[in-house]
């Protein structure tokens, strides 16, 4: 995630952005090592050692303790140098050997397919492996002696993959020892093409040091390296602060958390194929996986929100006071309002029918156990609890919006907090069942072992584990496609959020959480309610699918597609024990074998799990028509009628965009706020962007 602790990086972020969204210099991207590593390839250290350890097994007259000290000294080149003058033979082979052709691994799909979503494409690479031209044969191909078609197609506007340390398939054009380096170097012409390429356009350099290929040091050699690099801005995209680099080359720093690959860094490009106005996501990566890979997520559906029919409260406001006694206000929960949802129905039933038809494991937060307990029945509820096939996840952490007063209309940070009881006490899982779950008379012995048996059986995700979800929030808040979609401004500081703002970001927040949970628990599926599937793209890379596992689970009950499942069975719950029944048959376990292996699930992306169950690829019909025949021949044995009630229509994939929905509350909020502080349009926004509210959140929020 972008370190969003880091101000030189908030505003070096930001202004990639907003060079992207100006669209004035053209935006080259350049590839260094660490993209190529994502499919295995060795970074120079590792070959460096490779090097020299075959070297040093079969080489007599090479020099092991120069290539140690060279090898310690981190001057690759030079050992590389060392290594070809011992045998250019040996040494090429092992070139050949180290960067032959490799099938790209799901993160590099994801990276190929956010390079894919920028139009046009303008690579340059020191990557002497194949991967990119072969990803985008569309893209011209450019070679280092070619250069200046480079500068060509640049100002032409044509996509093109520039090659500047040669490649793999001609082994006299790769640049690896200090010779080809010097030599590349003393190539006046090329150092001047590549002088024009960036003083002309931005450069982003991505999985590149700027160091590790001592391509900067090399040009300083021979020239003034800030000269070269023109008046950018330059964009480095880093993990950690680097050595004295040209004061036009700016740095955005990362943390390579939760994955250490450091994938973090493909949403930065995903984020400017966005603003590029193209696909977010490109799904044609998945459609080229093998439809019989085994995915390395498991059979489970997580349902997070589980709202049977009723009123129900989605957030809780909290006045606290710290040890100097002052008051803070503290803000929890998504706090959906009537007006944010198009459909008021429940689909509680229905989601827990397709996760029951479809999914070995349906899986739900512990705060759900009382409503899950009502809409199953005392013992399908712990009969479903026993065999494992109910389970429930606790977070240590919850997310909540402080503010410094119950007064404040803004200045509201993000936090994490441990829940307490008033004697300060933590607030444990045996209390969150007991006060959902109330023994009938005379059941209090009973209830109280299965409630002990239960507790044993919750999942507690640690704050450890799911990471700093406040931070990773600040992060995604640099991208101005995240605020534009909840509807802040530009100009409102992560830590400043006003009243109108608090809402969607826990939103946000609570998509990420729930997410963290796919990941940690390889849950193949989550649903996520009230449009807040809408972020799950943005937020963690989530593929996109063509098909559903609502219309699956519809069509074995219904034999119809887009019912709503949840209204039959309250009409009769007969169908809800024919589910129970079929997911003991052979055809139930073959569905769900089948959904498994087709789910929308991405490797590659930052959470690998498949929202609102989308499935990249259709069920088989004759799957379909098994599993339906199986479920019938249940169903008539146990209701004695002939076939379900007449199905009601419930497509709710096609509803209209719910975070329009959210701005439109925003707005009210913000406009109550400022007209009871007396601010006016032309005042100061509350947000403290230093704006003019018309301009700042009064903008983000126009609708």
């Amino acid at each position: 995630m972008i370190d969003s602790t880091d101000i030189a990086t908030v505003r070096s972020i930001r202004l990639l952005f907003d060079e992207v969204r100006r669209g004035g210099k053209q935006i080259v991207i350049w590839v260094g090592a660490g993209a190529s590593s994502w499919c295995g390839y060795p970074r120079w250290p590792e070959l460096a050692e490779k090097f020299h350890s075959d070297f040093i097994r079969y080489e007599p007259h090479y020099d092991a303790v120069r290539g140690l000290d060279l090898l310690q000294a981190k001057q690759f080149p030079e050992l590389f140098q060392v290594c070809r003058t011992t045998n250019n033979q040996r040494f090429y082979q092992l070139l050949s050997a180290n960067f032959a052709p490799r099938l790209p691994t799901p993160v590099y799909r994801r990276f190929a397919d956010a390079l894919g979503a920028i139009s046009p494409l303008f690579v340059l690479t020191t990557n002497v492996d194949e991967l990119l031209e072969k990803n985008f044969p569309a893209a011209t191909t450019v070679g280092r002696t070619d250069l200046e078609r480079a500068v060509i197609l640049l100002g032409r506007g044509e996509s093109f993959i520039c090659k500047l340390h040669g490649s793999i398939s001609d082994l006299r054009s790769i640049v690896f020892t200090s010779e080809d380096y010097n030599q590349l170097v003393a190539d006046t012409k090329y150092l001047l093409l590549l002088e024009r390429i960036l003083s002309t356009a931005s450069v982003i350099f991505l999985g590149y040091s700027l160091q590790d290929d001592h391509v900067l040091s090399i040009l300083q050699k021979n020239r003034n390296v800030a000269e070269m690099f023109g008046d950018g801005p330059h964009f480095s995209i880093l993990p950690h602060e680097p050595a004295a680099l040209p004061s036009n080359v700016r740095v955005v720093r990362y943390k390579p958390e939760p994955h250490r690959d450091h994938r973090s860094i493909i949403t930065v490009v995903e984020e400017i194929g966005f603003l590029r106005k193209q696909e977010y996501a490109t799904p044609s990566a998945l459609a080229a996986q093998d439809q019989d890979a085994v995915p390395r997520i498991r059979s489970a559906h997580l349902l997070f929100h589980l709202f049977p029919p009723g009123t129900w409260s989605t957030s809780e406001t909290v006045t606290i006071t710290d040890k100097a006694g002052g008051e803070r206000q503290l803000i929890v929960g998504t706090g959906f309002t009537n007006e944010e949802l198009p459909d008021n129905r429940s689909t509680a039933m229905h989601d827990l029918i397709v996760g029951l038809l479809c999914f070995d494991q349906v899986v739900a937060p512990v705060q759900a156990l009382g409503r899950l307990h009502t809409l199953l029945g005392s013992s399908r509820f712990w009969g479903l609890v026993r065999e494992d096939i109910l389970t429930f996840v606790n977070w240590s952490h919850t997310e909540v919006v402080i503010f410094p007063s119950a007064a404040s209309i803004a200045s509201g940070d993000l936090g994490s907090v441990v829940l307490h009881n008033p004697d300060f006490t933590r607030f444990t899982v045996g209390q969150a069942i007991r006060k959902q779950l109330n023994p009938a008379p005379g059941k209090e012995e009973a209830a109280e072992q299965l409630f002990s048996e239960l507790e044993t059986k919750i999942r507690e995700i640690s704050h450890s584990e799911e990471g700093s979800i406040p931070h990773i929030v600040r992060s995604l808040l640099l991208r101005p496609s995240i605020r534009e979609l909840l509807g802040i401004s530009g100009g409102t500081p992560s830590n400043s959020l006003g009243r109108w703002q608090v809402f969607p970001v826990l939103r946000l927040a609570n998509v990420l959480k729930i997410g963290a949970a796919c990941r940690i628990l390889r849950i193949g599926s989550a649903k996520l309610d009230f449009g807040m599937s809408k972020l799950a793209g943005p937020a963690f890379a989530s593929a996109s699918g063509s098909e559903w596992t609502d219309d699956t689970a519809s069509y074995v009950v219904c034999g119809r597609f887009a019912a709503e499942l949840g209204q039959l069975v309250i009409q009769d719950p007969s169908i809800l024990d024919a589910v129970l029944a079929f997911r003991d048959t052979q055809h139930g376990d073959s569905l769900r074998h089948e959904v498994l292996s087709r789910l929308a699930a991405s490797e590659g992306a930052e959470v690998n799990v498949a929202v609102n169950s989308a499935l990249r690829s259709a069920i088989p019909v004759a799957a379909l028509q098994a599993a339906r025949d199986q479920f019938v021949s249940l169903l008539v044995a146990r209701a004695g009628s002939g076939s379900p009630p007449p199905a009601i229509w419930n497509d709710k994939r096609y509803a209209e965009d719910a975070t329009v929905r959210w701005r439109e509350v925003s707005r009210k909020i913000l406009y109550d706020d400022c007209r009871r502080a007396g601010i006016g349009p032309y005042d100061q926004c509350p947000c403290r962007s230093g704006e003019k509210l018309k301009f700042c959140c009064g903008e983000a929020l126009r609708l």
